[in-house]
């Protein structure tokens, strides 16, 4: 009879784990549908204050419904007033990914970026240093003396570090699809289509 107790003793035990666990996912799981909603609408507030920062003329955001996002571009918000867009672009870096967001006004000029996140960003990466990014705001038209005359893009200087690197191929990514969604409709509601 000592091999039926254990038995019994070793079905009780595993009766108690499966229960201890299809509670703890079930509470889990609970936790999830009550905080999600809240996080969700605590990062649209965080994005919609980053969106005003590099654009104030905008008043509000919307994303373009019919946008085709060309590769390596996250995200495209477009200013419902006509102010402009912000588009956000990521690439890999040496150590990891680095993302940026690049705003345009009406009239194509580069306003403002920020490198949001990647694996040097928060430290003393100059990339992080306004010196760095001023570089691409200060004259900023897509057509103006930083941008190559042919390609109309950032050139990458010579000994670039791996993340100046990628924050420029952001910035360029950016610059590619902004073109893009001019192209199809200006400064309009880019929802609606249309073209010049």
């Amino acid at each position: 009879m000592p091999d039926a107790k254990k038995r019994t003793d070793i079905l009780g035990s595993a009766i108690v784990l499966i229960s201890v666990c299809l509670v703890t996912a079930l509470l889990l799981f609970v936790a999830h549908q009550v905080t999600a909603p809240q996080i969700e609408k605590q990062e649209a507030q965080q994005t919609e204050a980053l969106l005003l920062e590099l654009l104030p003329d905008a008043e509000s955001f919307s994303s373009p419904g019919d946008a085709e996002l060309m590769e390596g571009i996250l995200d495209v918000y477009w200013a419902e007033n006509g102010a402009g867009y912000v588009i956000s672009a990521a690439e890999n870096d040496f150590q990891g990914r680095v993302t940026v967001m690049t705003a345009f006004d009406k009239d194509g000029m580069i306003t403002a970026m920020r490198v949001l996140d990647g694996p040097e960003t928060l430290t003393e990466n100059r990339t992080a240093l306004p010196a760095y990014i001023d570089q691409f705001t200060n004259p900023g038209s897509i057509s103006g003396a930083k941008v190559s005359a042919d390609a109309e893009l950032f050139s990458i200087p010579a000994g670039a570090s791996y993340s100046e690197r990628a924050v420029i191929s952001c910035v360029n990514m950016a610059i590619l699809q902004y073109k893009e969604l001019i192209s199809r409709g200006g400064n309009e509601d880019p929802a609606e289509g249309g073209g010049n």
